[in-house]
């Protein structure tokens, strides 16, 4: 019953996972480890699976204790599922307590989080010492895949070289689990090898500059165009919707950072790959994947807006604002707050960006939605939990109070601008030269920009 839950959707899955719950817990009443160890260990095992099914499709505290139930549950098989004595069960229940840590992690904030990804990778390279290549080849190649996944989710919450080690290795262990996976024996697990290569890729491109910039971005757009030639629509239409999803992001991202292309061809293609994805995320039947993307898609508009002259921009600009809007009906605070900052974060960004296209009155007053988003922003990008979306949320927050000290005259034009340059200040905290050339160097810039225009408004009083 938990497999079929866990191949199950929306509120037909979580009705499954509820019944095996249910039916396990009644199970392990009349099990003892005493007396039945192996079904015992296989009960609680099994428990832990269905729990963890339930726990991804839930949202807050519900999802989060779903999920610590499950990494309980997996911890109790392994009393009885040892390494010496069970080896192949060992690893199957090693590799799924690693999963939910993962799970849990994402859920979860600051040191927590961190080390509940340390102790998922852990999990996964101990697992890997039984899951040999040449022993269970299939087995070794999806423990290399969820390797990759864990690797990148701690590198999100990294920062200086860290980020750069754990994106190569998280690209690694892809690279290695496609020599396991074929398109032939395995297509969705080749196909879902690929698109987590790919995110890895496009990860790494962002955190480089010049043509090794551009050459990660190409090698992760062609991984997702691997992944599409097996995840259809008609065929497997979540996977191809999340794929769509990705491509559109790294298309973005590789506009934003330029390079040889035409930047609002990308943009446009991100566009259409995210219009693509929403005929399968749904508000109805997946309404996080739908917020997920209609952020994203937020995300390309805006940028394509910035490219664009006169109305045709402006219009462009006032869709990507309910883009956004959209997204934040289902990216709340309570229930997925890293997601609503995210959110907060990109439409501070765009109200900034509107308000240099209207007159004075308007100006000011999408100026100050902005800095109230971006403050929003900041109550969930801490320093200490998420450094470098709290850095980039900062630089942000630097601008906007720049552009409302422009409007403004005398002291509070100083007050603004000074604590513009303070913000940015404190973002090159995270973004430093050694570690993060390109966003130390956008930083910097706007840094030495707004302290010689606080220079040129003293001289001018």
């Amino acid at each position: 019953m938990s497999d079929l839950a866990v191949r199950s959707d929306g509120a037909e899955a979580v009705r499954l996972s509820d019944e095996a719950v249910a039916a396990y817990r009644e199970a392990l009443k009349v099990q003892a480890r005493e007396q039945t160890p192996l079904d015992w260990a296989r009960t609680h095992s099994n428990l832990g699976v269905a729990l963890r099914a339930k726990g991804i499709r839930c949202a807050g505290p519900d999802a989060v204790r779903q999920l610590r139930e499950a990494v309980a549950e997996y911890r109790e098989a392994l009393k009885v599922r040892t390494g010496e004595r069970f080896p192949q069960d060992w690893a199957t229940t090693q590799n799924n307590l690693a999963n939910a840590l993962r799970d849990l992690a994402v859920r979860s904030h600051g040191v927590e989080a961190a080390d509940l990804l340390h102790e998922s990778v852990g999990v996964f390279q101990e697992t890997l010492k039984v899951r040999t290549r040449e022993r269970v080849a299939q087995q070794w190649a999806m423990t290399q895949m969820n390797l990759g996944v864990a690797l990148w989710s701690l590198a999100e919450r990294s920062e200086g070289s860290d980020v750069v080690r754990l994106l190569d290795a998280a690209a690694s262990a892809h690279r290695l689990s496609l020599e396991g996976y074929t398109r032939d024996r395995s297509a969705q697990q080749w196909a879902m090898s690929h698109n987590n290569l790919g995110m890895a890729l496009c990860a790494r491109a962002k955190e480089s500059t010049g043509l090794e910039m551009v050459r990660a971005f190409d090698e992760g757009v062609a991984a997702y165009g691997e992944a599409l030639k097996v995840r259809t629509r008609e065929h497997t239409p979540q996977d191809w919707a999340t794929t769509q999803n990705n491509l559109g992001v790294a298309l973005t991202d590789k506009a934003v950072r330029g390079g040889d292309e035409d930047t609002s061809l990308l943009l446009k293609d991100a566009v259409a790959a995210f219009r693509e994805a929403l005929k399968v995320r749904t508000y109805e039947h997946l309404p996080q994947d739908w917020a997920t993307t209609q952020n994203n898609l937020g995300n390309a508009l805006r940028e394509l807006a910035a490219r664009t002259q006169g109305e045709a921009g402006v219009r462009l600009m006032e869709r990507a604002i309910v883009a956004y809007q959209e997204a934040l009906r289902v990216r709340t605070r309570q229930e997925l707050p890293q997601d609503w900052a995210t959110t907060q974060n990109n439409l501070g960004i765009a109200l900034r960006a509107k308000a240099a296209h209207t007159d004075a009155t308007e100006a000011v007053r999408l100026l100050e939605e902005a800095v109230a988003a971006f403050r929003e922003a900041l109550k969930v990008r801490t320093r200490e939990q998420l450094p470098r979306a709290w850095a980039t949320t900062l630089n942000n927050l630097a601008l906007a109070l720049r552009d409302r000290a422009v409007r403004s005259e005398g002291p509070e034009a100083v007050r603004l601008m000074e604590e513009a340059i303070s913000t940015f200040r404190s973002a090159l905290e995270v973004w430093t030269k050694e570690h993060s050339p390109y966003y130390h160097g956008v930083v910097a810039g706007n840094l030495a920009r707004t302290e010689q225009m606080l220079r040129e408004h003293s001289t001018v009083r």
